[in-house]
């Protein structure tokens, strides 16, 4: 015995009302992770920019938590915490930075570090304690110690420029990627029901 018409009606609207969310759904979720990604590309050139530092050093402090079916928010996080001077110098700059020269006096004469744009000219390059690599330093006081490790502080930056950089990538890149996917999905039923 075959379903009544209305039996019939009604199984094909929860259908179309399933395929419908999980299509609004997807769309979300890719729109959503193609807006991070961008973010997070324009966030490292941005802060790289700034901060006059390497734009590997500001990647590798750049994490995404993508979107997904379950949990329809995406997430950038970033680091603050500053980047290391020694990471930033070419090896001729720590070349440099070891280099001491004997004056008659007897003393001796350091040439400082540069990394960049960023000079510290009582700085030195000397190897660490704890772990036996090479870091730049730079002497609190006159005397021998206590000495601090040298970092170029980038947390100001990364604060202004992810909030401008994610308002800017939600309201210029979300609405169109949403729109290009909600454009892809339903084409996709149209071109089936043709085809």
């Amino acid at each position: 015995m075959s379903e009544s018409l209305s039996k019939q009606i009604t199984r094909l609207n929860r259908k179309i009302e399933a395929i419908v969310n999980d299509e609004t759904k997807a769309s979300h979720v890719r729109a959503a992770n193609r807006t991070i990604e961008h973010a997070a590309s324009k966030l490292k050139k941005s802060i790289s920019a700034r901060a006059d530092v390497q734009q590997k050093l500001i990647s590798e402090r750049i994490f995404l938590g993508k979107a997904t079916f379950r949990k329809l928010r995406a997430r950038v996080t970033v680091y603050r915490r500053g980047i290391s001077v020694i990471n930033m110098m070419t090896q001729g700059e720590i070349t440099r930075a070891r280099r001491v020269t004997r004056l008659k006096s007897g003393r001796t004469k350091r040439y400082g570090v540069k990394a960049r744009s960023h000079v510290f000219p009582k700085g030195f390059v000397g190897v660490s304690r704890k772990n036996r690599k090479l870091h730049a330093w730079e002497r609190k006081t006159s005397k021998r110690y206590p000495i601090r490790r040298l970092s170029v502080d980038i947390s100001n930056t990364v604060d202004e420029e992810t909030i401008k950089e994610i308002e800017r990538s939600m309201e210029q890149v979300y609405p169109k990627v949403l729109a290009q996917e909600f454009n892809f999905r339903t084409t996709k039923y149209a071109n089936k029901r043709t085809g």
